[in-house]
């Protein structure tokens, strides 16, 4: 593994590279390397962020993770966005390879420096051309 980290001011991001040596030869499942890259920026009125993945396996298929983020902080409350996308591609099984989405939206709320509740609404596609799911959760959480 190869790492490197930046975070200076109001920018952070991190690189990280991966190859393994327990494949499993011609297998759609095993990775052979993986990269990483991902970054995010404080704007002052909200910090964005991105980041993605790519996997090659050993039979030489990919699968390739996107995602955007925008948190917006306003006095006790945070907002949130997220947006993310999985591309893969090269696989025998052709009805594996395309284009899968997601969104999630999400409000935090401090009730106080210790306390703070957040809702969280989900939404991504099953499979390649299959259904989608949702998600919807509430979480209360107290730091001690």
């Amino acid at each position: 593994m190869i790492s490197a980290t930046y975070a200076e001011g109001k920018l952070k991001s991190n690189t990280q590279y991966f190859t393994y040596d327990n494949q499993v030869a011609n297998s759609q499942g095993t990775a052979a390397n993986v990269f990483r890259l991902s970054a995010n920026y404080d704007l002052g009125v909200a910090t964005v962020g991105g980041g993605m993945q790519k996997a090659t396996y050993t039979y030489g298929n990919t699968a390739t993770n996107f995602g955007l983020s925008a948190a917006v902080p306003m006095g006790a409350t945070t907002l949130g966005v997220m947006i993310g996308s999985r591309v893969t591609d090269g696989y025998t099984d052709t009805a594996k390879n395309g284009t899968q989405a997601s969104y999630s939206l999400n409000a935090t709320y401090a009730l106080s420096k210790r306390t703070g509740v957040t809702g969280q609404y989900s939404n991504w596609d099953n499979g390649v051309g299959g259904d989608k799911s949702t998600h919807t959760m509430l979480l209360l959480t107290h730091s001690f």
